[in-house]
């Protein structure tokens, strides 16, 4: 499938800026880079910082992309060279990745010449996955590097999975669903943008350029000491469906499908927080929303909310995030008007093992949280 085209007001956490108004409908989580979790003073020198200061956002692997916002500490050598020194398109923040440029074996900091972490990548978890056979429109903004390279080729991919992130970039094995046909040789910003019919129920979006650089055509620019790498920024992000809008399939086991019964247990499938943190992911609202629904069918029903976490870490901290967890659900049930009265929490920790903590699959089934039906 492919379709190609032509501040900081807290210390740790960005408001969304006016590029979270493109549309209401957008399902593209954070699009404009505005909220952190926190601000950064070093450089983006590996892909985990940028995910442990961009809020939803990551390096879909090891290389890393930038992060720009108001008084960000760029080092010299970076700001000499031009980078930051830019508007966003909307807002306060945007961020940046290389995209072409491949060559020498061995990084020197004190060159413009081609580089081996010549791709990085950006990825996102949609706020909800795609709809087989729906027709969506998406666009980003994009500006490249004053002295860097222009190329074609820059666009968004579709993932059913997370990337690993120790994978080369030639080993992501993704095409672009939308991309620049045309060299993007403007010198400010532009839009990348195409319409596609989702062909599988995609969980994940990705920004960069899923070609090698012979596949990729390449503009040198008009300025002296030009780069011999490509970088691009990117801002306001949007993917939303276009009419007209098809039912969402629903599963067999769906929480919408449920037979509730006093003293059983349901595990909520479809929740989402970041690594280490109790902070929904916008992911999780589907899910949370199901919830919602069955209080208001059965309005006498009370429910315990339950955290679990895997055995990795110390069993108080366990207990702690576990809690913290719960809360974060029972807080976003009270604020859809479910009374308190009708609610409570348990943090479980690492004490009720789901499967088996000795293998990733069964740590990840051991991190949830679920509900008790206490009466009807």
């Amino acid at each position: 499938m492919r379709i190609k085209i032509a501040f900081l007001t807290g210390l740790l956490l960005f408001f969304f800026s006016p590029s979270f108004l493109l549309s209401q409908n957008n399902i593209v989580p954070n699009p404009g880079f505005e909220r952190l979790n926190r601000t950064n003073k070093i450089w983006y020198y590996n892909g985990k910082v940028f995910t442990e200061v961009s809020k939803f956002w990551e390096s879909a692997i090891y290389t890393s992309p930038d992060l720009y916002y108001p008084r960000m500490n760029i080092p010299s050598y970076w700001k000499e060279r031009g980078f930051g020194n830019i508007s966003p398109h909307r807002g306060l923040c945007y961020a940046g990745i290389t995209c072409y440029g491949c060559g020498r074996e061995k990084y020197e900091i004190a060159s413009d010449k081609k580089k081996p972490h010549c791709r990085e990548y950006l990825q996102i978890l949609l706020a909800e996955p795609l709809v087989p056979g729906q027709h969506y429109y998406f666009e980003m903004w994009v500006h490249p590097l004053q002295r860097g390279l222009r190329i074609n080729r820059l666009g968004m991919a579709l993932s059913m999975a997370k990337a690993d992130y120790l994978s080369k970039p030639e080993k992501l094995g993704l095409s672009a669903v939308v991309e620049a046909e045309k060299t993007l040789e403007k010198s400010g910003w532009q839009k990348v943008a195409g319409r596609f019919v989702a062909d599988a129920a995609y969980e994940y979006l990705l920004i960069g350029n899923f070609y090698p650089d012979d596949s990729t055509s390449v503009v040198s620019p008009a300025v002296e000491r030009a780069m011999e790498y490509a970088y691009y920024y990117v801002d306001d992000v949007l993917l939303k469906k276009v009419p007209p809008v098809l039912p969402v399939p629903v599963a067999k086991d769906d929480l919408s499908r449920i037979q509730p019964e006093e003293g059983k247990v349901f595990r909520l499938k479809h929740l989402y927080f970041e690594f280490d943190k109790w902070d929904l992911h916008p992911r999780s609202y589907i899910e949370l929303n199901k919830l919602v629904k069955l209080m208001q069918q059965y309005p006498n029903m009370k429910i315990q909310i339950r955290g679990h976490t895997d055995n990795r870490g110390e069993e108080r901290y366990n207990i702690y995030l576990s809690r913290k967890r719960a809360k974060a659900v029972m807080a976003y049930l009270i604020e859809q008007g479910v009374s308190p009265k009708r609610l409570s929490y348990k943090a479980f920790g690492e004490s009720q093992p789901a499967a088996d903590n000795s293998t990733e699959k069964g740590r990840s089934l051991n991190r949830r949280v679920e509900f008790l039906i206490v009466s009807m």
